[in-house]
């Protein structure tokens, strides 16, 4: 499933680049679809932010990729403070400094941006921030100074290393559908049990 996601964080919008398990909320969850569906069907925009350590559902906006043009294939619900129950870390990034170009990657990689967090959830709550800015300007000014080249696939492998050894978050995908299922499952329980304690406060 194909994710454009923003979070405010800090007062300022940034991107969400990774999450762990692959969703911080699936459709699924909020009978935006019946079931889990192909993953490949569909194209997701969320919108979050956090208050008072909480993560929160602002806006989601579901796309059907197989007929992507018509008004009825798109889905979009609005929520006021809809809290997130999220076990994962998220990876936001905020301001590109330089467009790179890695053969073989997807986008941006990860140190075209300025600023760039990880951010820990333990059931939606914020636990632990990681800054990881300094460690993009520390690949960036290798970059510039010759010392790593990205036509080389020898130094994109010592970056990607680096990365991988400096990041928190495994966002790995999950290995089987029968996996992700099941996550499913269990955050849909998760979910639900924590919607009705939120309203039941309030």
């Amino acid at each position: 499933m194909n994710q454009e996601q923003q979070i405010l964080f800090h007062h300022l919008n940034h991107t969400i680049i990774q999450c762990e398990n692959e969703f911080i909320i699936h459709p699924y969850l909020l009978g935006m679809i019946q079931d889990q569906s192909n993953p490949s069907e569909f194209s997701l925009r969320a919108e979050f932010h956090i208050e008072d350590y909480q993560l929160y559902l602002d806006t989601i906006v579901l796309y059907n990729n197989v007929a992507f043009a018509t008004s009825k294939d798109t889905l979009e619900q609005c929520y006021q403070n809809q809290p997130i129950f999220y076990n994962g870390t998220i990876l936001i990034a905020d301001e590109v400094i330089k467009e790179y170009s890695v053969k073989g990657n997807i986008g941006l990689p990860i140190y075209s941006y300025k600023s760039v967090y990880e951010l820990t959830f333990q059931e939606g709550i914020l636990t632990t921030t990681i800054d990881h800015s300094k460690a993009m300007v520390r690949i960036r000014k290798n970059i510039e100074l010759g010392l790593r080249s990205l036509s080389k696939s020898r130094d994109i492998r010592c970056i990607n290393k680096f990365i991988d050894t400096s990041f928190v978050g495994d966002y790995k995908p999950f290995r089987s559908a029968r996996k992700r299922a099941k996550y499913l499952e269990q955050m849909k329980f998760q979910f639900k049990k924590m919607a009705v304690s939120f309203y039941a406060k309030n």
